[in-house]
């Protein structure tokens, strides 16, 4: 019956990489982060920009996106990562973090006031995930998965300290 239906629609949960959603609380407060480190390509990319820029933000936070490299592009994959800028001005994205070779296409077409790291991979940001993000942002991590954006979710899920 539709009840059931909605009901198990009700519970559903994203899987890990696919839009999954949490609350990370750091000294001070809390971000919001969004996991959509499993896959990546322009469309995918366009559409999460613009779902980000639709989602409102605490006073003081930022939205905030953190790319890793689309994967499997051929010879187009330069201009298709440099072409995500003009997505990201008009989704009024407040700051971009990056890794890897094809996204430092796009992290130097990005004006400065919107550059933020940008790293050779994604274990190197992941590495420094206390510094991409802070309380009342939000935060989209994305990219495919063989350039492992997942490794930039897990670090700044670990960041949340209220286990301690």
């Amino acid at each position: 019956p539709v009840e059931t239906a909605f009901a198990a629609l009700a519970e559903f949960q994203p899987l890990a990489g696919r839009g999954e959603t949490r609350q990370v609380r750091v000294d001070g407060g809390a971000f919001t982060l969004i996991d959509e480190s499993y896959n990546a390509n322009p469309l995918s990319m366009r559409a999460g920009f613009l779902s980000l820029g639709a989602k409102p933000v605490a006073a003081g936070g930022r939205r905030i996106v953190v790319l890793t490299d689309m994967l499997e592009l051929g010879d187009q994959a330069r201009a298709l990562h440099t072409g995500l800028a003009e997505t990201i001005d008009a989704a009024g994205l407040d700051l971009v973090h990056a890794a890897g070779p094809q996204m430092r296409h796009l992290h130097e077409a990005l004006p400065a006031s919107r550059r933020g790291l940008w790293a050779e991979t994604a274990g190197d940001l992941a590495a420094r995930a206390g510094e991409l993000a802070g309380p009342g942002d939000i935060v989209m991590v994305k990219g495919s998965n063989g350039s492992k954006a997942s490794l930039i979710a897990r670090a700044l899920a670990a960041l949340d300290n209220s286990a301690t």
